[in-house]
This record gives C-alpha cells, sequence and structure tokens, in this order.
C-alpha cells in the first residue's frame, strides 16, 4: 500500500449524510457511502475536508481578525514562500494556525474544533498558478470533496474552503456567514494576496446548483456554466467553457451571458473585489448535482476538468 491515504465516504459527508443521500435518492444516483465505499489516492496527511465543517458553530461568525490589508499582506508574504517562522505570530494574531504537511503542503486553518468563519487553506509549493475556492463546500454538496481531489491530481497551488456554513441557526436567529457576499473576509483577502502573488493565475470557484431551480430551459439543461462575473465573459472564463465543451462533449457546458442568463455572479464579492484590483482570472463554476457525483467517482472525468483549469 503507498503512503497516500484512504478517503472513507461512508464516514464523512459536507453538510451531513442525511441531505446528501436524500439528493442521491431524488437524482436517482448512488448515495455517498456507495461511490465508492473506499478510493486511495496520494494526498496530503489528513483528509482536508474534515478540518472544514465543524460541530458547533459560533453565535456571529467572526469572517476576519485585524484590518483586511494586513490579512493580505500576511497571506502574500506565505504565498511568496517566505519563512514560516517570521509569519506564526502575524497568523495567529489573525486567528489561524500552520500546520505543515507532507510533500512541503502548508495547511493554515483555525486551531480548535470550532470553526468561526475564517476558512480553510492548503497551499502547495510548485503546483500551477491557481486557486480553487469551494465557499460552500458543505450547501453545495460534494464540491469540498472536488477541491480535495483537484488539488492532489491536478497540482494546483492552493485551495480555500469555508469552514462554517453559509448560514445556519444560531441564538434563535439566523446567521449569515456567506463568504461570497460579505465584503470584507479572510477568504476575501486571501484570494486578493493570491492574485498579487500570480497576477498571470486564475482563481477557480467552485459551486453547485440544482437544474429543477433554474428559471430557464438553457439553466436546466447546463451541466456546467462558466461565468466571469461580468456581463461581458472575460478571456479566461471564455478559454474555460471553450476547453470544458470540447472534452467534456457529453455534457452540456454554457457561458454566461451569452448561452445563459442566470447564475453568473455578478454580485459575487469575491470576484468584484479581484475585478477591482485589476485582476481578470476570476472564473466561476457551477456544476450540476449529476456532474458533482460524476467528477467524485470518475478519476479520468476530474482529470478532465482539471486540464481546463489552468491560465492562458
Amino acid at each position: 500500500m503507498s503512503l497516500g491515504l484512504i478517503f472513507a465516504w461512508g464516514s464523512f459527508d459536507h453538510g451531513g449524510g442525511g441531505p446528501a443521500k436524500r439528493e442521491a435518492q431524488r437524482v436517482g444516483l448512488p448515495p455517498p457511502d456507495e461511490v465508492p465505499a473506499q478510493l486511495e489516492v496520494a494526498a496530503p496527511a489528513e483528509i482536508l475536508s474534515l478540518l472544514l465543517t465543524r460541530n458547533a458553530m459560533p453565535a456571529q461568525p467572526v469572517l476576519l481578525y485585524g484590518s483586511p490589508d494586513r490579512a493580505q499582506a500576511v497571506a502574500a508574504s506565505l504565498l511568496r514562500g517566505l519563512p514560516t517562522s517570521n509569519l506564526v505570530h502575524e497568523l495567529n494574531a489573525l486567528g489561524l494556525a500552520l500546520l505543515p504537511r507532507n510533500g512541503g503542503r502548508t495547511l493554515l486553518r483555525e486551531p480548535g474544533k470550532e470553526g468561526v468563519g475564517l476558512g480553510s487553506y492548503l497551499l502547495v509549493p510548485g503546483g500551477a498558478p491557481v486557486l480553487l475556492q469551494a465557499p460552500h463546500s458543505d450547501t453545495d454538496l460534494d464540491t469540498g470533496r472536488i477541491l480535495d481531489f483537484l488539488l492532489v491530481e491536478g497540482n494546483f497551488a492552493s485551495g480555500a474552503w469555508n469552514s462554517v456554513p453559509r448560514a445556519f441557526e444560531a441564538d434563535g436567529g439566523r446567521v449569515n456567514a456567506d463568504l461570497t457576499r460579505a465584503p470584507v473576509s479572510f477568504f476575501n483577502s486571501f484570494g486578493l494576496a493570491f492574485a498579487e502573488v500570480h497576477p498571470e493565475g486564475l482563481v477557480v470557484q467552485i459551486h453547485g446548483h440544482a437544474r429543477e431551480k433554474r428559471r430557464s430551459a438553457e439553466g436546466r439543461s447546463a451541466s456546467v456554466i462558466v461565468s466571469s462575473g461580468t456581463h461581458e465573459p472575460s478571456a479566461q472564463a471564455r478559454a474555460v467553457a471553450n476547453c470544458l465543451a470540447a472534452t467534456m462533449p457529453e455534457e452540456t457546458v454554457r457561458l454566461f451571458p451569452e448561452e445563459v442568463c442566470e447564475l453568473g455572479a455578478t454580485i459575487n464579492t469575491n470576484g468584484r473585489a479581484l475585478r477591482a484590483a485589476g485582476f481578470s482570472g476570476f472564473v466561476h463554476l457551477e456544476l450540476s448535482r449529476e456532474l458533482r457525483w460524476k467528477l467524485v467517482a470518475e478519476a479520468g472525468l476530474r482529470a478532465r476538468l482539471a486540464a481546463c483549469l489552468r491560465p492562458l
């Protein structure tokens, strides 16, 4: 057996096994503990997803400690590979712990068992200049798993996940911790730092959509909706859409707004902040429930997706 780690789908599911199984039954696909029962892959020294969604939620999320500019500067130093010993104190002040991992990887996460909303981050030395984001990994089922796989198999430079759900009940009220709507968050500062260090790179944000909730026939038929968060597609978004359409001919790929007029991420605060900083490499993907199941189960399909998520 290799030194890779065993992913046991039956033991964990983003958002809980109940919702995942009900969704699987609805679309006629196998539940997560059957897709497959076990799969061995080369990965860091822990299942990343297990670190992301906590059992206890804060009454009020804290999406950033300190100033966003300072958070961006510290994250940029980390992404540039500066000695981590010089950054530990500042990261701790930001509420984050730095954990070295196998193969030179670095995991950045909140210490303890209770998440507050800062998020979790993986840095992979020598990876392609792409930041993969799953800001709704608990509710957009399997998007966190897909990122886990892509980071391991696709050799991308960095990954980012939410650490608490985008919305939850606490103290008798509904709490909003959506990282794609908050104008200030460490998640946002990390993305801006990545764009600063890799100005020609990509920030690819992966979401999940339900076809039956779409307003248009184009949306209901879409396996993937690609956008740049703008009403004129960027060259990067167009290139990703064209590549996916060519390498996944069995799937329906649509580019916003030319081929579909919904789920274009035009109010996504992460994309807006990146564009305001002069970065044009933000690409937003909406994956159907059926395609997410396939990506979890099929390494070949994941490889085709990964091949399209590269800078121009």
